[in-house]
């Protein structure tokens, strides 16, 4: 099995928010931290399977030059976009592939656009996850105003 991000709600992260990011490659997904095995039936909800969002560079940027871009993720040119294989974005302040965040070219655009973290505040319940708060959009807001 190939190394997948996982993230466990039942731990807290350095801002004392719930939810910490880890990988595993084995079928049987333990968090490092707690312990939680995601097997568990009772509580092992709170660890969920994390989408590898890949950084795919602007075409034909001045600072990159014509090569970089061009349809292809950041951490591997061979892997083309808009195959189905992969998922992946423009916008540096949201990729999550520890491969495309080492690159670079990634590092140039990170540090151009900013890569702020939106730490919302969450809890964990048996019918699910769920955010602190009746408005959502309005939490974000104020954590994007917060960081700019």
């Amino acid at each position: 099995m190939a190394t997948r991000i996982y993230r466990c709600y039942g731990c807290k992260n350095e801002s004392g928010m719930l939810g910490v990011d880890f990988t595993c490659d084995s079928e049987n997904v333990v968090c490092p931290g707690c312990k939680l095995m995601a097997s568990n039936p009772v509580a092992g909800g709170a660890i969920t399977a994390v989408s590898i969002l890949h950084y795919e560079p602007p075409y034909n940027h001045p600072e990159i030059g014509k090569k970089q871009g061009c349809g292809h993720i950041a951490c591997d040119p061979n892997t083309p976009t808009g195959n189905g294989q992969c998922v992946y974005t423009g916008d540096p302040r949201v990729v999550n592939c520890p491969l495309c965040k080492n690159t670079e070219i990634f590092k140039v655009m990170a540090a151009k656009f900013g890569n702020p973290v939106l730490d919302l505040p969450v809890e964990v319940k048996p019918d699910g996850v769920h955010v602190e708060g009746t408005d959502v959009d309005k939490l974000i807001e104020a954590r994007i105003q917060a960081t700019s």
